[in-house]
């Protein structure tokens, strides 16, 4: 086993884990040093676990793939847990929207600034934060009626990824 390669021993860790059918799953990292076939196959074994009603507590860095197989998640920040939940109940908060268009004025443009203080312009892409659609709306409808031609409006989704680093980054920032 120690000549094996990392992602062999980790198919082997996992194979390990799940003998005698447990109805609980402890892993850490079991797509660590995993080919893109491999955490495939790892995540189709961890949904056919859950499909079975098998618990797993899964630790991973790898937050796009724990996206693809948990509906539960806590995050923890040294030691302590930050935000835990539904994942689609945290992922639930306001995201990015983002708006491509043309003909926004430099006046609207600071008039939107200080009513949305999170908006970000970059050449032709209005981002910020929204989370009703009715808002949405009417700030497309408000650009409309000031000129602007809207070319595309993207809502956003609100990865794990960008909640973990919310929640730390926010964290820090109270630590000092």
């Amino acid at each position: 086993v120690a000549n094996y390669s990392k992602g062999m021993q980790q198919r082997l860790g996992l194979a390990a884990a799940l003998v005698g059918d447990p109805q609980v799953v402890f892993l850490d990292e079991p797509t660590s040093a995993l080919d893109p076939l491999g955490r495939r196959q790892v995540r189709e074994i961890l949904l056919a676990l859950k499909e079975a009603g098998k618990t797993i507590f899964l630790n991973s860095h790898l937050l796009s793939e724990v996206e693809q197989v948990c509906d539960r998640v806590a995050i923890i920040n040294r030691g302590t847990v930050v935000a835990s939940g539904r994942l689609a109940d945290l992922q639930a908060g306001p995201a990015a929207v983002s708006i491509r268009l043309g003909g926004l004025t430099e006046e609207l443009a600071t008039e939107l600034r200080g009513r949305y203080p999170d908006l970000q312009l970059e050449g032709n892409r209005l981002t910020l934060a929204l989370s009703d659609r009715e808002e949405i709306a009417a700030l497309v409808a408000r650009l409309v009626a000031d000129g602007c031609r809207i070319y595309e409006v993207a809502p956003g989704h609100n990865s794990l990824e960008d909640i973990f680093i919310h929640l730390v980054w926010e964290g820090e920032q109270a630590c000092g």
